[in-house]
């Protein structure tokens, strides 16, 4: 039997002067946490992980609304460390 393995697109996140730039695209507003050193967080709270963070802004964990965000946001400054922070960016919408 031969395994199929899904590959997730990735959609590049935009800054709010990355986005003006792009008039003629649509956008939503997305949200995603950082470490106090300006990491995103990849992973968190998943399984057996508690976080994981990366540089790469491509690979962080997007969350939909500001709500959902902040309320991890509030669980990793309780267990990991205090001062992760939220940073709005903008995904393309097709």
């Amino acid at each position: 039997l031969k395994k199929t393995t899904k590959i997730a697109k990735v959609k590049p996140l935009y800054t709010e002067e990355e986005m003006s730039s792009r008039p003629h695209l649509k956008f939503r507003e997305v949200w995603v946490i950082l470490n106090p050193r300006g990491e995103f967080v990849e992973k968190a709270i998943e399984d057996a992980t508690l976080v994981q963070y990366q540089k790469d802004r491509k690979k962080a964990e997007i969350f939909k609304s500001y709500e959902d965000a902040l309320f991890k946001l509030k669980t990793l400054d309780m267990v990991v460390k205090k001062g992760h922070y939220l940073r709005r960016f903008f995904e393309e919408i097709k």
